[in-house]
């Protein structure tokens, strides 16, 4: 990865160089462990946005169903 950002990203030689230090088992992760409420939150925001979705696909269908009643009658 830091050849592909030295080669088309154009940055300073060693720049990144001070960002990520291993050691012989890999790079350390620092970051930190998001809280259960936030995945919670991503949950039902999912959740909405499905059932958001769902209802459209409802709508489109019966809209549909009734323009081919109709057009058939």
């Amino acid at each position: 990865m830091f050849s592909y950002i030295n080669v088309y990203g154009k940055y300073p030689p060693g720049l990144f160089s001070s960002f990520c230090q291993g050691d012989k088992n890999g790079l350390p992760c620092e970051a930190e462990v998001p809280s259960p409420s936030s995945s919670e939150n991503v949950n039902a925001s999912r959740a909405h946005r499905v059932l958001q979705s769902f209802s459209v696909f409802i709508w489109i269908v019966l809209v549909n169903l009734l323009g081919n009643l109709v057009l058939t009658s």
